[in-house]
């Protein structure tokens, strides 16, 4: 199957499965196929600064994985929305890059879910969101 159908098939598919938008779903199906923020932005035709959006939300979500390549033997990652547990398995500095990412991306998501990692952040691992 070429990259196109590919994308076709497993943005619908995304879009489907989880809470992401259909443009988020598409730019996270090229990002499988291993392209960066640019070479995605050229095929979806947009810029690399919205793609950079969309996959921080996506990755904001779901964790920072989601934007990594999906080799063929490979399984993709679980689609299910990190937890607070998430943050117990990143180093400090990934911990914070991410905690970055998903307070820049706040807005656009489940306001409950942020405040329990922004509590977990805080109370377990001594980091406030409002301090990055």
């Amino acid at each position: 199957m070429d990259e196109d159908r590919f994308t076709t098939r497993r943005t619908s598919y995304l879009a489907r499965i989880t809470e992401l938008r259909r443009s988020e779903a598409e730019a996270v199906a090229w990002s499988e196929l291993g392209y960066s923020y640019g070479g995605i932005a050229k095929k979806m035709n947009s810029s690399k600064g919205t793609v950079k959006q969309y996959m921080h939300r996506a990755m904001a979500y779901y964790g920072l994985g989601i934007s990594e390549p999906v080799m063929p033997d490979e399984e993709p990652p679980d689609y299910e929305p990190v937890g607070p547990e998430y943050l117990n398995e990143l180093g400090d500095e990934v911990k914070k890059r991410w905690l970055r990412i998903l307070d820049d991306q706040r807005d656009g998501l489940p306001q409950e879910w942020v405040a329990e990692i922004e509590d977990a952040a805080e109370e377990e691992h001594g980091i406030a969101l409002h301090r990055l």
